[in-house]
Order: C-alpha cells, then sequence, then structure tokens
C-alpha cells in the first residue's frame, strides 16, 4: 500500500488522477461505494478498470470527508 501519493479529483466530473511512487493513473470514476471507515472506487482507464479501496485513518478527516463527498455525489 503506497504511503504517500497525491489524488486529483474533478469536482461537477467524474474524472480521478492518482500519482505515487507504486501507482499512476488516470480515468473516468464509475462506482463509489462507502463501507464504514473504507471508499471503494471503480475507475476506467484506457487500460482497463481498475478498483481502489482508501481508508478513512491514511487522510486526515478534511480530505478523508472531502475525496468521499465528491466520490459519492457522482454515484
Amino acid at each position: 500500500m503506497p504511503v504517500t501519493g497525491v489524488v486529483l479529483i474533478q469536482e461537477n466530473e467524474s474524472w480521478l488522477q492518482l500519482n505515487g511512487p507504486i501507482l499512476d493513473l488516470q480515468g473516468d470514476l464509475t462506482s463509489a461505494h462507502r463501507y464504514a471507515n473504507w471508499l471503494v472506487i471503480t475507475i476506467r482507464t484506457e487500460k482497463g478498470t481498475r478498483r481502489l479501496a482508501f481508508i478513512a485513518s491514511a487522510m486526515d478527516k478534511v480530505s478523508w470527508s472531502h475525496l468521499n463527498r465528491i466520490a459519492l455525489s457522482n454515484h
């Protein structure tokens, strides 16, 4: 699991970019589901579909809330 990285998400659009030492992808956010302190998203990229999971403890509360609000508002 990457320890650091950057998540860029376009509000009002379903586009997401993730950059880090292990992961580098971008694409359309096709689904998002929240399970307790997990956010599971599906991204359609040029190379196919990827599913990623984020956990609340991986980021501060403001960032966690912001990511959830944007990802879940589009789906």
